[in-house]
């Protein structure tokens, strides 16, 4: 852990916004993939290498469906909603220039 922590934190530093982002993407996955590590360690008496396997086993077969299925419902959401976001963004555009118009179009 303290490893891939280090590397996380070096990465953070070379890159500025972009070390930022990718090292949070990657230290949530280690998190959410390490969750189980300490029960597995304690319960099956297991190597570390071992732990971190069994964990993600666990990790897809309790919580894979649920992911993935939210995952795919959220993006489902969010590609519906696109079209009232950009009318919005339309109207208020307008709105900056000329206000009738963008009442009109934010009413809609």
């Amino acid at each position: 852990s303290a490893t891939v922590g280090l590397l996380l934190k070096l990465l953070e530093n070379a890159h500025e916004k972009a070390g930022a982002f990718i090292s949070g993407l990657l230290g949530t996955a280690w998190t959410v993939l390490t969750y189980f590590v300490v029960p597995v360690l304690v319960v099956e008496k297991v190597g570390p290498f071992a732990a971190v396997q069994r964990s993600l086993a666990i990790l897809k077969r309790t919580w894979g469906e649920a992911l993935i299925g939210r995952a795919g419902i959220g993006l489902y959401l969010f590609l519906l909603a696109l079209p009232g976001i950009a009318l919005v963004l339309l109207g208020s555009g307008l709105f900056a220039g000329a206000q009738a118009v963008g009442f009109v179009v934010i009413g809609r």
